[in-house]
């Protein structure tokens, strides 16, 4: 089954691993990730590259998205939600909320069933 899982997200975790080469890699409540020093963190398939382990919740939230949307997560998910973190930090967006665009609202309510946590577990 892990093997069919890593398959469906094949276009996720190549990228990931492209990424993730040069990170160190950490585990935190069994989950392994990969700690970088630039800014953000992204998850792409089974590879969580974060900059602090404290979005790991968040992280995990878009790794469930990867793992229902397979091949269509980077359309679906990735691109978009890139496009929504740069116009978030670079422009007037800015003002709004970040977890208020869909697919970081998605990967939230992800992380609060993965956390078993309420709303608000940052």
């Amino acid at each position: 089954m892990r093997a069919i899982l890593f398959i469906w997200q094949l276009p996720q975790n190549i990228l990931g691993f492209i990424l993730s080469r040069g990170c160190e890699k950490a585990v935190s409540g069994g989950v392994a990730y990969y700690r970088w020093k630039g800014p953000g963190s992204i998850s792409l398939g089974d590879f969580i590259i974060v900059s602090s382990p404290s979005v790991l919740p968040h992280e995990l939230g878009h790794r469930k998205q990867s793992m229902m949307l397979g091949p269509l997560y980077l359309l679906v998910i990735g691109l978009p939600s890139l496009i929504w973190c740069i116009l978030h930090t670079y422009t007037s967006l800015n003002r709004l909320d970040y977890y208020s665009f869909y697919t970081e609202a998605w990967a939230e309510h992800n992380a609060c069933k993965t956390c078993n946590k309420q709303k608000g577990y940052r």
